[in-house]
């Protein structure tokens, strides 16, 4: 075991169409209609093997609609030290917490967008916000960690604080904020969700404001550039840096590995590739190599996000 973490793509499947969705097969001209490897099984199992991770997030779309997902968390929990679940939280009912305990899962992450019923139904088109909001007390009362994700973006940054007092309200473990990043079905939406420079350093500020009030730990999920405004006061929020590609990688359904969950690029297939051919891969290098500035590597503060998101626009 290592520190590698992977992403898990378990199914194309979702219940929602959010505007924002990452997912890379709704991404602009991406080839459509692809087939799903029938023994996901065998996959995770080459996961395991080959890369070793030390934390593996199950995501989908929407993982609650893969079948096997319960199965995946049985033959990970002796081998792989942190496991997680990605969900937009609409399926976690008792039939879940019947089959999943706390102790075969380290963390649910259940995303919520908004507190508002209809908007909720225009960000993800699909109604449900309100079982979405029992989830969270469920997965509390059945002893999970909980963590609220919210996508902050132009149409929802007045909410930020709401969306952390909910969190706080109801005892959540944690709160992590992602900027919007315009990748997948997002790219179409670029222009009216995209926030700018103000309104990220705003969302800190508020943020670090609210957890040095509640205690609430508070995670930044996307890289912010310190190049571009002076961060260092706010010391009661955790910022995220890029490791895609260096120890994260994402695999999908049909066991290609990319290096990361937004990016389209194949850098081979867990069935035939070893994770030593893939870190050597020329692709790998140029992603790497795409910071946010030609001179972020020789930045000062450069190992505090990377590059930055290779997808932040």
């Amino acid at each position: 075991m290592n520190s590698y973490f992977v992403v898990f793509e378990t199914t194309s499947d979702c219940d929602n169409d959010c505007i924002y969705c990452y997912n890379i097969w709704k991404k602009k001209n991406f080839p459509g209609n692809r087939s799903i490897n029938e023994d996901k099984k065998r996959l995770l199992e080459n996961v395991i093997e080959k890369i070793k991770p030390a934390g593996i997030c199950f995501t989908g779309g929407e993982p609650l609609l893969c079948p096997e997902l319960p199965e995946f968390i049985e033959l990970c929990r002796p081998k792989v030290k942190f496991l997680s679940l990605a969900t937009n939280g609409k399926n976690l009912g008792e039939d879940f917490f019947s089959r999943i305990s706390p102790k075969k899962l380290d963390l649910l992450d259940i995303s919520l967008p908004t507190l508002r019923d209809d908007k909720y139904a225009e960000i993800c088109k699909s109604e449900g916000s309100e079982k979405v909001k029992s989830a969270f007390i469920l997965a509390k009362k059945n002893g999970f960690r909980v963590n609220l994700s919210v996508t902050a973006m132009k149409i929802n940054m007045d909410e930020i604080e709401d969306i952390l007092r909910f969190a706080f309200a109801f005892s959540l473990d944690s709160a992590t904020i992602n900027f919007f990043a315009p990748s997948g079905r997002g790219e179409f939406f670029r222009e009216e969700l995209s926030l700018s420079l103000q309104d990220k350093i705003s969302i800190m500020k508020k943020a670090d404001e609210f957890s040095e009030k509640t205690g609430l730990p508070v995670i930044f999920g996307i890289p912010f550039e310190r190049c571009r405004a002076d961060i260092s006061s706010l010391k009661n929020i955790k910022m995220s840096t890029c490791l895609c590609g260096v120890v994260k990688f994402a695999v999908d359904f049909e066991g290609s590995i990319r290096p990361c969950e937004m990016s389209g690029l194949v850098l081979g297939n867990i069935l035939s590739d070893d994770l030593e051919s893939i870190l050597d891969r020329e692709a790998l290098k140029k992603f790497r190599s795409e910071n946010y500035l030609s001179e972020c590597p020789s930045c000062v503060s450069y190992n505090y996000c990377m590059g930055s998101c290779r997808f932040s626009g």
